[in-house]
């Protein structure tokens, strides 16, 4: 796999997530002080697709080839993450974000009572998770390993995550953002053993560091400073 065609399926894969450019709205000052005491549900969503490019496209080449290699890669991320009982990382996110936003802005943290929204349009997250004042809603955009051009026994871990702050009563976005962590910033390119060995420690310990990374980054967008 060239650089090239390692666009072609970076570009499918974001079509096929959803995933598309957001503009960072972080939380103004003055509503940040008006959050205490109000009432905080987390959204929840199906498990995201993890992506597993470990696979060529069958010898198609173009937009097909990526869409037959985007489907296989589907299908072993699936596998991989029903194997090692690996879970989707917005969850963990969304919770230390929520945790930050109780601690420091005294906001009242809510059940979601294991209801699960069906997409993310505001009027769907509002019927699912009626019982806040605000919904922090944190779902993943990308989540997948892509085989190195330069090297095709390695691999890079890529994900992506959104936030946004919804205010119930007014069913506006009162913060937005996006946290990307990208290969560099896991320092390493492991092969596939390497990865998978261990019920997949390295694996998880990359999505450990991704998660903790999205934390950092999204409570900036929720907390004003």
């Amino acid at each position: 796999m060239n650089s090239k065609q390692l666009a072609v399926l970076v570009a499918v894969a974001v079509v096929s997530s959803g995933c598309a450019t957001v503009e960072r709205q972080p939380v103004t000052a003055s509503l940040s002080e008006m959050l205490s005491g109000r009432t905080l549900v987390a959204s929840r969503y199906p498990t995201s697709n993890f992506t597993a490019k470990m696979e060529s496209g069958l010898g198609a080449s173009g937009l097909l080839g990526a869409a037959v290699t985007n489907s296989l890669g589907n299908q072993l991320g699936s596998q991989i993450v029903q194997e090692n009982d690996i879970a989707d990382p917005a969850a963990v996110i969304a919770a230390g974000v929520g945790k930050r936003l109780v601690e420091r802005r005294r906001m009242i943290l809510v059940p979601s009572d294991d209801a699960t929204a069906e997409d993310d349009r505001i009027a769907t997250l509002i019927t699912t998770f009626p019982r806040a004042d605000y919904i922090l809603d944190v779902k993943t955009m990308m989540w997948m390993l892509f085989r190195l051009p330069r090297d095709r026994s390695r691999y890079q871990l890529v994900y992506h995550a959104r936030i946004r702050l919804i205010a119930t009563g007014s069913k506006k976005v009162m913060a937005e953002s996006m946290c990307k962590v990208l290969p560099a910033d896991f320092g390493d390119t492991p092969t596939r053993d390497e990865l998978l060995d261990h019920e997949a420690a390295l694996l998880r310990q990359h999505m450990a560091m991704a998660t903790n990374k999205c934390i950092d980054v999204l409570s900036e967008a929720v907390l004003s400073r």
